[in-house]
């Protein structure tokens, strides 16, 4: 599993979530339970940063077309490794879902459920950046997570597969690559807060903050990207 333990968090200074990088002029709204078929609308690609009390502990990234067909990547994570027991002791997750090179290739899960499972594993809150994107951009991201890339691409060879630990590295280097000229990230990252930080700089048209304790809220930029909620 893609956690940063708190000795290593010490040493690129400690990090407190939610959101601590959130720029102190962007809009807030309360926000209730994303519901996913009102947003099926849309486009869009939603990058994940989760927090466990001081240390920041994984990353991940979910592509979402206009029909709202969902790819999730979790890369060097466990989410979909369920069993009996583990459902016995936290509630119900799906079972049976099925995993290809960290792709969740079967009952994506929403971004309420994400939450829930992280919360099993003591996170205290989650920032999910999200890019309002067209269903031409979705579905090419998609086709990159699910197909890989060779040298033959113009951004060079890419798979999905992540070994542990190094989730933030595949993350940002994914959208480094293959999501320019919306996200141009200057370099790869190690620890998931450092990207957090970067991608405040990225114009994501909202960051939905989600809390242990049931709080949601929804952060916008000021300008014309934080029209649509």
């Amino acid at each position: 599993m893609c956690v940063l333990f708190f000795q290593i968090t010490m040493l690129s200074g400690c990090v407190a979530g939610p959101a601590p990088y959130l720029p102190h002029d962007w809009i807030t709204q309360p926000s209730q339970t994303i519901d996913e078929r009102k947003q099926s609308t849309h486009a869009r690609l939603q990058v994940f940063i989760t927090y466990s009390g001081l240390e920041t502990s994984h990353s991940a990234l979910r592509i979402v077309t206009q029909k709202g067909h969902a790819i999730f990547w979790d890369p060097g994570g466990n989410y979909g490794r369920f069993d009996d027991d583990w459902n016995a002791e936290h509630g119900s997750f799906p079972l049976g879902i099925q995993r290809r090179n960290d792709l969740i290739l079967s009952n994506p899960p929403s971004v309420d459920t994400f939450a829930k499972w992280r919360w099993t594993l003591h996170d205290t809150s989650l920032e999910v950046f999200e890019w309002d994107v067209t269903d031409t951009q979705a579905q090419q991201l998609q086709q990159i997570l699910l197909n890989g890339t060779d040298a033959s691409h113009p951004a060079g060879s890419f798979s999905t597969w992540t070994f542990p630990m190094f989730c933030t590295m595949a993350t940002s280097d994914f959208l480094k690559r293959f999501t320019a000229p919306m996200i141009q990230l200057p370099q790869q990252y190690f620890f998931p807060d450092k990207l957090a930080q970067a991608l405040y700089s990225q114009a994501p048209s909202r960051v939905h903050v989600y809390k242990r304790d049931g709080v949601k809220t929804v952060y916008s930029p000021p300008g014309p990207t934080s029209a649509r909620q």
